[in-house]
């Protein structure tokens, strides 16, 4: 097992064929015998007796508010409460039904409106169908919609922060 401190670094390496196939017992004993009998100062002891006594060069000093855009990712609440906020956080406007490129057969149920559900996004959502609204209530997830014939469709949901997802259909 790797072991390290100031003075010294002590390593363990297993011994074995390079197929990765052990070696019977004795030799791999024999060849993991310490190499030198005498510790001697690591490269390693050095580089963790240099300790850092300032920031590295290029190392931003500043406050959250003078960051680049994609490094403020936290803000303070002031009740000592750290929130995460960023768009990665918020996962995105997504159709779940109906899948791109599925095939939907609307012949059978020509009375019955098209359910189109969406996950994620900021609501309110506004649902297209061909570029054109669909009407339905914005704070909801689902939206009924009523084919007009068969053929293919482009069905378009947009969130209030202008994200959108696109599926395409085919109703026979």
């Amino acid at each position: 097992m790797p072991g390290l401190s100031d003075t010294t670094a002590a390593t363990w390496w297993p011994c074995g064929s390079a197929a990765r196939t052990p070696r019977p017992p004795p030799a791999s004993w024999a060849a993991s015998r310490p190499l030198r009998s005498s510790t001697t100062p690591s490269p390693a002891s050095r580089i963790a007796a240099r300790r850092f006594v300032s920031a590295p060069a290029g190392a931003i000093k500043d406050g959250n508010a003078a960051l680049p855009p994609p490094l403020k990712r936290f803000r303070d609440t002031g009740d000592g409460a750290v929130v995460a906020e960023g768009p990665f956080l918020e996962p995105p406007v997504l159709i779940s039904f109906p899948p791109d490129r599925s095939e939907l057969d609307v012949a059978e149920r020509e009375a019955e409106p098209l359910v189109l559900k969406a996950e994620g996004g900021a609501l309110p959502l506004t649902w297209l169908v061909d570029g054109n609204p669909v009407s339905t209530d914005p704070f909801r997830r689902e939206a009924a919609w009523q084919p007009d014939g068969r053929g293919f469709a482009r069905l378009t949901v947009i969130d209030a922060r202008g994200r959108a997802d696109r599926v395409t259909v085919r109703l026979r």
